[in-house]
């Protein structure tokens, strides 16, 4: 295949997968807002089980699916196997620069499963059908209909959606950064930041082990000072927080905020995530440390 040829089928393909996920979820995101659940939960179920899914099998096998993409699409891309699927999924995680923080198995339970009361899918399923049939989580109850006695004002679909959303999202994220890079070189300070603040946002937020913030401690341990009383400056859980959203931090000491950027800091402490030539991922800490979160959802 000639290469411009391939290079324009697969950057419009990334484009196209990528800004649609986004429109979808941004609505989503807009409904859950306002609670107004079956409505987002419905948007939330194409990007998820199907954009994200072909963002995924590009990056795992882009042959595989550019040959099917251009030829008896609508079968060849459709009805994809459950074996298939969490093929994909287990790839395109071995081309990620933080593989080992996710999980093929958790991530295929999270979006497809109709039979975990923890996925996604059963309550995407009742939030698109009124009538629901196959497997006991999807079966409409007696004197129901699916959704439309929601109560708006309880919290039960706001935990199911904290407790895996943020972590399909990072997937999301390293998925798109990947598949870009696919079709234009980026720059790697810019893709270290958003990856690091991300996932060390959501370490601290869901309460995991702060990984991430111990190393920032340790890498940026000459910066951790307040300007104003130039006490040491502690990364807390509502510090991290604050440093990675706001780019902020707050002494303990004095009671006064600080600009902590981020981003110029991560520069000047050489800290990184590269790739190996030809290879599987590395991140790279210029200490040669690792570090990962728990795949778990």
């Amino acid at each position: 295949m000639v290469q411009p040829y391939r290079h324009h089928i697969v950057g419009h393909l990334v484009l196209g997968l990528t800004s649609d996920m986004l429109h979808f979820i941004y609505e989503a995101m807009r409904c859950f807002e306002k609670r107004k659940f079956a409505v987002g939960f419905a948007m939330l179920r194409k990007p998820l089980k199907e954009n994200l899914l072909f963002l995924s099998w590009l990056l795992a096998d882009q042959d595989d699916f550019v040959r099917r993409f251009e030829s008896n699409t609508h079968v060849t891309l459709n009805r994809v196997l459950p074996d298939r699927r969490l093929s994909i999924i287990q790839g395109a995680i071995s081309r990620l620069a933080t593989s080992e923080a996710f999980s093929a198995d958790v991530l295929h339970e999270i979006i497809f499963s109709k039979n975990n009361p923890r996925s996604f899918e059963p309550v995407w399923q009742r939030a698109s059908h009124l009538i629901t049939s196959q497997g006991e989580l999807l079966k409409t109850e007696d004197l129901n209909i699916n959704f439309i006695f929601q109560d708006p004002e309880s919290d039960d679909l706001f935990e199911l959606l904290y407790q895996n959303l943020p972590y399909v999202l990072l997937y999301a994220i390293q998925v798109s950064l990947e598949c870009f890079s696919c079709i234009l070189k980026y720059n790697e300070q810019t893709v270290s930041h958003l990856i690091i603040s991300t996932m060390g946002c959501y370490e601290t937020l869901l309460g995991t082990e702060r990984s991430i913030s111990r190393m920032l401690s340790r890498h940026l341990r000459s910066f951790l000072s307040c300007p104003h009383c130039d006490a040491r400056l502690r990364l807390t859980r509502q510090n991290s927080i604050e440093m990675y959203l706001r780019e902020q931090l707050h002494c303990y000491k004095c009671s006064l905020t600080s600009p902590f950027p981020l981003y110029w800091l991560l520069t000047k402490a050489k800290v990184t995530i590269t790739r190996q030539n030809g290879g599987g991922p590395l991140i790279d800490l210029t200490t040669e440390e690792a570090w990962a979160t728990q795949g778990e959802a």
